[in-house]
Formats: structure tokens, sequence, C-alpha cells
């Protein structure tokens, strides 16, 4: 199969790759029949994580997350996906944890997707779908990695530009507005060399609705500002700027990013910001990463539901060190660590510290 674009960074592509879990892009020619062009792609991760709080009793604990993900062209311009994980419910964790009396675990619906190339450069999207922003180097200040949002998107991709403007279903309300989540996002990839290029993204994402409302996922603020009664004080007009530069330091994969986001309806506790950089691309056997990030993030600078879910457990009012790796033993399957230490709660006046280990080993096909 030929790709829908040719993309020289493959976060770029994600826009356009269709949201199926590893699966290729749509189609230029028409299959046979549509049972010929099916993609079946999955993962199954075991993790064991360590979790270190102030005031709390450590934790460790065996964890696993496992996805299958089918896919099939029904026209050369048309792909519909399906995809189950682990994990229950939680819009930003897909993991189980092992020692529940040997229970079975929670399975569902993670991606339900529609993707119609209606133009050369044009894609629509509709329904649960990968994240199909541009996230500088894949981080997960704003969108946590494990989000799948709901609702329809179009998107555009160039040889220089891009860009997106989608409406996505938060909480669906009978008797008075649902909350929606709006966004815009336009940017740019400007080679500099054969080998580097530097990407710049500007995004707009509003979340309609949101004052005297519950938090979004079971009632838990997160670190977002509630009144008396749990509900939001403020809402989330959230503003991105994100930067990569990618290059090659001899045969070394390098990319240096930052990203920074402000709500605009507040007036402190108001910004979040990210950098750091990323050695190494682990894509075939034996070969390696290794990644840095600081994050930083006031109480209301963005919505907490939806933002990475590992760092301070996913509260706002954070900050904190971030450092990963990871080894490809052969192909498909990978050893992966993330090292955070990190401390929440210095704007009310009671910081704390949060430090998690994750170990993983993960088999992908």
């Amino acid at each position: 199969m030929k790709h829908i674009f040719a993309c020289q960074h493959s976060r770029l592509c994600l826009l356009f790759a269709g949201p199926a879990l590893g699966g290729a892009a749509l189609a230029d020619e028409s299959p046979a029949s549509w049972a010929d062009s099916v993609v079946v792609t999955g993962d199954l991760r075991l993790r064991y994580e360590m979790i270190r709080e102030d005031e709390a009793e450590n934790r460790d604990r065996a964890r696993f997350r496992g996805r299958l993900g089918i896919s099939a062209d029904l026209a050369p311009d048309v792909r519909v996906g399906i995809g189950l994980a682990t994990g229950g419910d939680d819009p930003v964790s897909n993991n189980q944890t092992f020692g529940d009396g040997f229970t079975t675990k929670d399975i569902g619906i993670h991606l339900a997707y529609v993707a119609w190339k209606f133009h050369e450069n044009w894609l629509l999207t509709a329904g649960k779908m990968d994240k199909p922003w541009f996230r500088a180097a894949a981080t997960t200040l704003v969108w946590d990695a494990d989000l799948n949002p709901e609702g329809l998107i179009v998107a555009y991709k160039g040889k220089k530009f891009f860009g997106s403007a989608g409406s996505f279903i938060v909480a669906e309300r009978s008797d008075e507005a649902e909350s929606r989540l709006n966004t815009v996002q336009a940017g740019v990839e400007l080679p500099t060399s054969a080998d580097s290029a530097v990407i710049l993204a500007l995004g707009y994402f509003n979340y309609s609705n949101t004052i005297g409302q519950a938090p979004f996922y079971n009632d838990d603020p997160e670190g977002n500002t509630v009144d008396v009664n749990g509900n939001y004080v403020y809402d989330y007009d959230e503003v991105e700027l994100g930067a990569q530069y990618r290059t090659l330091l001899g045969s070394w994969p390098v990319t240096v990013f930052g990203d920074y986001l402000v709500n605009t309806e507040v007036s402190r506790e108001d910004t979040a910001y990210t950098f750091g950089v990323t050695v190494g691309e682990a894509k075939k056997a034996r070969s390696m990463q290794f990644g840095y990030a600081w994050h930083d993030t006031g109480a209301d600078a963005l919505n907490s539901t939806y933002n990475d879910s590992d760092l301070a457990d996913g509260l706002t009012d954070a900050s904190g060190h971030y450092f990963k790796a990871r080894y490809m033993l052969r192909e498909n399957i990978y050893f992966n660590g993330s090292f955070i230490f990190s401390e929440y709660g210095g704007f009310t006046g009671n910081e704390l510290g949060f430090d998690r280990v994750m170990l993983d080993v993960q088999f992908q096909f």
C-alpha cells in the first residue's frame, strides 16, 4: 500500500496516517476487496511500578496494558478502525494492576473511527481517535499518551504547512448545555539541512461550559480550582506554542523541544511549560534512546483531566523531572524505563514530593 502523505518527521505523519494503533496509512489504490486491506496490530506491556509520596504509604505494584486494533480500507479514500484496550473507563490510563484476587480484568473500546481523505491534502476523521494534534517530541504536558478524544476533526498537510480544526464531546448532558473541546492548530515544518528541521505549531483549545460543572472524570479536579460543591470555578481557554528541532549528531538522532501553554481565563497559576531533549531512536534491534524533560504546570493552566497522569499522579500545581530510556532488544520487543521526581501543592501551601519509577517490557505485533 502507498501512504497518503510522505512526511519527514513521524510526529507530523500521525496527523494523516490514520488513528489506528500502528496501522498503515489509507491506500491510494483500491484493494481487491475490503477484507484484503484488514490490518491487525497490538501490544502487551508488563510493568513494575514504584511510588514514593510524602505523607503516604510506599507503593510497589505489578501492572499490565494490552491493546488490539483492527482497521480496514472500505474504499481508496475511506478507512474504518476499532480498537480494544485494558484499563476500564479511565481516559488517561489503560493499565490494570495484578493482585486483586485473580479477578477478570476490565477491557473496553479504545478506538472507533472513520477517516476520509476527501482531497490530496485533507483528511476528515470522526469517532474515538488517536490524538490528532502535533505535540513537540510527543510531549505529554497537555495530553496524556493514552488519551483518545471523541469527536470530529479536519486536518490539512502540505509540503511545509499543516493545521487542523475540530470539535470533541467531553460531557453530554440532556438537561443543560454539554461541554465540548473545540480546537484549532496551525504549524510549519522548516528544513534547515538535509538531516535537520524545525517544527513550530500554535494551537487554541477551548473547553465550553465548564464553570459550575463537575470535573470531567470521577468528579476529581486533580489540582484545578473548584468551589465548595466540587465544581469548576474557571473556564479553560488554552493557547499553546510548541517547537521542536530535530537533527543528527554523528549517527545519533537528537530532538530538542519546548512547549508553552497559557489559560487566558485566569490571572494566576495560568501557565504550563516543558522543555527537554531526546537522544537516539529505538527503531531496530539493539538500538536505544534516552530522554529528559522538565514539566511545570500551574493549578489552572489547563484542564487536568487529560494531561500527563504519571508526573505528580496527574495533578496540576506540580513540577518535576522526567527521565526516560528505551532499548529495542530485538524486533518488536522493548525495555522501557521512566524515572519521575516531582512535587505538587506549592500554590496551596502544602508542597509534597511524589516520585515514580516504571520499568517495562513491551511486546508489539
